[in-house]
């Protein structure tokens, strides 16, 4: 494979996703699509997520990038991938919105959401000491080579691992 990009990646996600028996969210019942908020300025700025997945009542938000350090890269918008998804998972008001978002769409109780952060890049070779995954972001590595991937479950939340009974899994590209 010549050029690795994004659709890749994200290719690579659902792959582990599905492995693991999680389902994906793409649109509202009235064919919105979702967005969750990721600035405290008015008017707000939303953004939607790279991957929405489901499991019994985990919901996780997914970001996805090529290079593992660009997840920490801040864009037009002032603020990383990393930094927009503790925002959505640490903030009350942005997390409450979203939830109630997925509750209007599944008819779920919004009390039994747990809202979760995901990203997935290619396997890091180049981090530094600030590049670091916070303990509760579920973090996946990618490695591709020619036509396959392997995925692989690097750091996840303990109350939810159990939602991962495969830790690493295979996909042909």
């Amino acid at each position: 494979m010549d050029k690795i990009s994004e659709a890749e990646i994200n290719s690579c996600t659902r792959k582990f996703l599905l492995d693991n028996d999680f389902q994906f969210i793409s649109t509202k019942n009235n064919g919105e699509k979702f967005y969750y908020r990721i600035n405290n300025t008015f008017p707000p700025l939303y953004k939607q997520p790279d991957c929405l997945s489901i499991k019994d009542n985990v919901v996780i938000v997914w970001e996805e990038k090529i290079k593992f350090k660009d997840l920490f890269r801040k864009q037009a918008t002032k603020i990383s991938d990393i930094e927009k998804i503790s925002n959505l998972t640490l903030q009350s008001d942005w997390k409450n919105d979203f939830i109630s978002q997925i509750c209007d769409t599944l008819s779920f109780s919004p009390e039994i959401i747990l809202l979760m952060g995901g990203v997935n890049s290619l396997k890091d070779t180049q981090s530094t000491p600030k590049h670091v995954i916070p303990n509760s972001i579920i973090q996946l590595e990618t490695t591709i080579t020619l036509n396959s991937a392997n995925i692989k479950l690097v750091k996840c939340p303990d109350n939810i691992k159990n939602l991962f009974p495969f830790t690493k899994c295979s996909h042909i590209l």
